[in-house]
């Protein structure tokens, strides 16, 4: 009897992992003006982190947020606080030489950025941890032909007569 209630338990908490792996540590709350690189530099997430934790809440694009919504910024286990603004001549291998990491980790963590790393953009909001440590994928965040779906730009804004806040992202055709 005592095993099968311990092997219940076990088997329980082991379920139960998973879930609160996915616990959101960190909230931000929607505000006029706010567009997804804005809410990223300011609460240290990357554009991608942000995106995708959300993803019940807006699209690949960031669009449908609402004033006074409230958004994860991270979870446990899987968030990544040690982030780069990408300016004007960075690189992703002047980025891994920076913070001293490799391709593999820099792209994980970034999935947004393509393999040729040509959709660098001033203002994007990448993780720069030594270990991976962002969400998984969200379904819907690329086309059928594993092409990146959203290319952010920071041109959109939320206004209060409109109240939803458009991503600053743009399709892109790859």
């Amino acid at each position: 009897m005592f095993v099968k209630t311990f092997v219940a338990a076990a088997s329980a908490l082991f379920f139960l992992t998973p879930a609160m792996a996915a616990t959101c540590t960190r909230n931000y709350t929607v505000a006029a003006g706010d567009i997804c690189d804005g809410i990223s530099r300011a609460h240290n997430v990357s554009t991608f982190q942000l995106a995708a934790l959300n993803a019940d809440k807006i699209d690949a694009l960031c669009q449908h947020m609402q004033i006074g919504e409230n958004l994860c910024l991270g979870t446990e286990g899987q968030d990544c606080t040690s982030v780069h603004v990408v300016s004007s001549g960075d690189s992703c291998a002047t980025i891994q030489q920076t913070y001293q990491i490799n391709s593999t980790i820099l792209m994980s963590n970034n999935p947004n950025v393509d393999d040729e790393c040509d959709n660098l953009y001033s203002g994007l909001v990448l993780c720069v941890a030594p270990t991976v440590v962002a969400p998984p994928i969200p379904p819907g965040f690329f086309d059928n032909d594993g092409s990146i779906e959203w290319v952010p730009t920071p041109d959109d804004q939320i206004t209060e007569e409109d109240g939803d806040v458009p991503y600053c992202d743009e399709v892109m055709d790859v």
